[in-house]
């Protein structure tokens, strides 16, 4: 099982409040590029998980949107 999402800080692009959002723990993925800004993948991930929880996740989400009037998402 795959935990709850994690969140970088919120910073401004193109006069947009944006928030980076990261689905997966850190640190797993299932590419291994050598070019990554969060670096290679110590846990790479091959195989299909289920999200623990997806609905608390989706609901700390929208808070985190409402709480912090960010105008966009990406991953």
């Amino acid at each position: 099982m795959i935990g709850g999402f994690s969140y970088k800080d919120i910073y401004i692009e193109d006069g947009r409040r944006v928030l980076e959002v990261d689905i997966l723990p850190e640190k797993h993925c299932n590419f291994d590029c050598i070019i990554c800004p969060i670096g290679r993948s110590q846990n790479k991930t091959d195989t299909q998980k289920s999200f623990n929880k997806i609905d608390s996740s989706l609901i700390e989400l929208e808070s985190m949107i409402g709480n912090t009037k960010v105008e966009a998402l990406v991953k």
